[in-house]
């Protein structure tokens, strides 16, 4: 068994944590999802390092994403918060030379919220639940499908279009000197009923554990 697999798997048995608080869903020795996570990657022997200084934090997470040269990042260790706390993803870690992403999500109910950002294909994302105390692992490319975000993204950037040329008129028309404008900001939601959105009684959720498992083996 990998290393990575054998993370996974326990991660895959965790019980619920929550993000950026200050205290568990229970009584757990972590205060955070993140922590309990990190404190998994040291059980097994992976060292905390950080991003390299001579480029911008951002372009070296897309650039190993898409398969650049990761040689100065050393074996068998890990990132957290690589770009900062409000920039996914959680953790980039490295191990037996490969690089994996992974994002932690929590949630009282039984799905994650998203919000403005889509799942990204290459993620392997962490989610617990309050409600069913449980963890479960998923790669966003098995939940959203390349044709579906495709058309969220043509369908933002058309609403951004518009949102230029209202504006515009906004100004033109703006006899107050008040100075209002609009922004259509992102919001992406799952909906459906328990058959779609359950993600602990979902009919994938074995298959879609499986191919993170596949994946880091």
């Amino acid at each position: 068994m990998s290393n990575m697999l054998a993370i996974m798997k326990d991660i895959q048995r965790m019980p619920y944590y929550q993000n950026y608080a200050a205290s568990s869903g229970n009584v757990h020795n972590e205060a955070k999802h993140e922590d309990a996570v990190q404190d998994l990657l040291v059980k097994h022997h992976l060292v905390e390092t950080s991003m390299p200084t001579h480029a911008p934090k951002t372009g070296l997470r897309d650039l190993w994403l898409d398969g650049g040269d990761h040689s100065e990042l050393p074996d068998n260790s890990f990132i957290p918060q690589p770009c900062g706390t409000h920039k996914s993803p959680d953790f980039i870690v490295k191990s037996e030379g490969k690089l994996y992403y992974l994002e932690c999500k929590s949630a009282q109910g039984v799905y994650p919220i998203y919000n403005s950002g889509l799942p990204n294909p290459k993620y392997i994302y962490i989610f617990c639940s309050d409600k069913t105390d449980e963890t479960t692992v998923y790669r966003g490319q098995d939940i959203l499908s390349c044709e579906q975000g495709k058309m969220l993204r043509e369908h933002l950037e058309k609403a951004r279009k518009a949102d230029e040329e209202l504006n515009q008129k906004l100004r033109e028309s703006d006899e107050f000197k008040r100075g209002f404008q609009f922004y259509t900001r992102a919001m992406y939601n799952q909906m459906g009923g328990k058959d779609y959105v359950d993600y602990f009684l979902h009919s994938m959720r074995t298959a879609c554990e499986q191919k993170v498992f596949d994946y880091v083996s």
